[in-house]
């Protein structure tokens, strides 16, 4: 008997085994084709999205909110949330109570910090509800744990196109 490795093949052996490759490779194309289809069309819908003004693209604050500047009071929160943070808020809060300004604008740009001076941030914003101060987090670039918190603690929130905003899980150094 001859080994099987030294045998030729055949001729129905040559053509079934080019017709087994030829399914093969349509059932491989129309798979691939697929794939293909599907990116070219989440592609034709990423770029068909309405596209934001320039205002907002830039990082600017929307018109809505930049119409009340002229009555209004800016108060940078960048940077980790810490004991400098609040006493920036506290003397902002004071400034734009004094100023008799309508608003108070948070522009954030905090990956967060510690709690505890989170908590005294937000005492201090809770002053302004009985005041006819209006409150507004603008977060243009992120407002993450403690800026997230600050950020709900406003009466409105506006978020530039490429923010990001949330993760407000207390984060414990060392573990538990």
């Amino acid at each position: 008997m001859i080994p099987r490795a030294l045998m030729i093949p055949s001729a129905f052996m040559i053509s079934s085994a080019r017709q087994r490759w030829a399914s093969g490779l349509r059932r491989y194309r129309s798979g691939a084709c697929f794939v293909i289809r599907m990116a070219l069309l989440a592609m034709l819908a990423l770029f068909a999205m309405p596209v934001g003004t320039t205002a907002q693209a830039t990082g600017n604050p929307p018109d809505s909110v930049r119409s009340g500047l002229q009555a209004g009071y800016v108060v940078p929160i960048e940077g980790e949330v810490n004991f400098r943070m609040v006493a920036l808020v506290r003397r902002g809060v004071r400034e734009a109570l004094a100023s008799g300004a309508s608003r108070l604008i948070l522009d954030i740009d905090t990956p967060g910090g510690e709690v505890t001076k989170m908590e005294e941030i937000l005492a201090v914003l809770e002053q302004l509800d009985d005041q006819p101060v209006d409150t507004v987090a603008w977060i243009r670039n992120e407002a993450l744990s403690a800026g997230s918190v600050i950020a709900l603690a406003c009466k409105r929130i506006w978020v530039s196109p490429r923010a990001t905003i949330g993760a407000t899980v207390p984060v414990v150094a060392g573990g538990l």
